[in-house]
């Protein structure tokens, strides 16, 4: 139970960040009026990626978002790098 929160915690907090930074910079337009929906959005995403982690088996969460924290961040900072978003 622990191993299982503790991966929602600690591996939700930078994938509910990154999700909600791609709902602030991709749409087309000021991402700025963006900002505060998106911030609105962050604790709700991670409370959700919490309760998602405590009904699945502990090595199968530390899997699957250890691999979807590999993948989102490095296409987040990607999309930022090459200024494919405003």
């Amino acid at each position: 139970m622990w191993s299982r929160l503790l991966s929602g915690a600690v591996l939700g907090f930078p994938l509910s960040a990154v999700l909600c930074g791609l709902l602030a910079y991709v749409p087309l337009g000021n991402w700025q009026s963006l900002w505060v929906p998106a911030l609105l959005l962050f604790f709700p995403l991670w409370v959700g990626v919490i309760g998602w982690s405590l009904a699945r088996p502990s090595q199968q969460i530390w899997r699957k978002l250890g691999s979807a924290n590999a993948i989102l961040i490095p296409f987040f900072f990607a999309l930022k790098h090459f200024l494919w978003v405003s």
